[in-house]
């Protein structure tokens, strides 16, 4: 099925803006854009397929697409009488994004609190740490709420969230 040009466009954005995203965060451009391609297409999808749709080397596929699968975002899957390997995105690869956040942001504030321990330093300076390791506390519980309601197939509350 071909897909009239505003539609390949908006596809073509949507996986550079997740190679660009995925770039800042110090990881594979072509990560992201495996990423990006896998959000948008109906089906699983061959080392060979993805190379081709993103005009990149299978090479460079194979290595991002099996570092995805590692970071449990991308499954592989098989069919029937095709001696190939295909991906698809893992049904609760957001999930498992929002989890790395938290890890991420759990790690922030234990580097404010250790910043904290036996620092001789001005108030203001002392007081800096201090509200951002709270910050990044607040944080971690919103995340944390909101991976709760979402595991147990519940809606985050958005009320609750925004008043912390």
């Amino acid at each position: 099925m071909t897909l009239p040009d505003e539609q390949q466009e908006k596809r073509a954005r949507i996986v550079e803006t997740m190679g660009l995203l995925t770039e800042a965060e110090g990881m594979s451009r072509i990560m992201g854009r495996i990423f990006g391609l896998m959000l948008i297409s109906e089906d699983s999808l061959s080392l060979d397929d993805m190379a081709a749709k993103l005009g990149v080397s299978k090479a460079s596929i194979s290595t991002d697409a099996r570092r995805l699968e590692h970071m449990g975002f991308l499954v592989r899957v098989s069919r029937p009488g095709d001696r190939r390997d295909y991906y698809e995105l893992a049904a609760d690869f957001m999930l498992r994004s929002m989890r790395r956040q938290v890890e991420r942001i759990r790690k922030l504030r234990d580097a404010m609190h250790d910043a904290q321990a036996g620092l001789i330093a001005p108030m203001r300076i002392q007081k800096r740490l201090r509200d951002f390791e709270a910050v990044f506390e607040k944080g971690i519980d919103s995340l944390e709420r909101d991976l709760e309601a979402m595991e147990s197939g519940k809606q985050p509350d958005k009320k609750k969230r925004h008043s912390s």
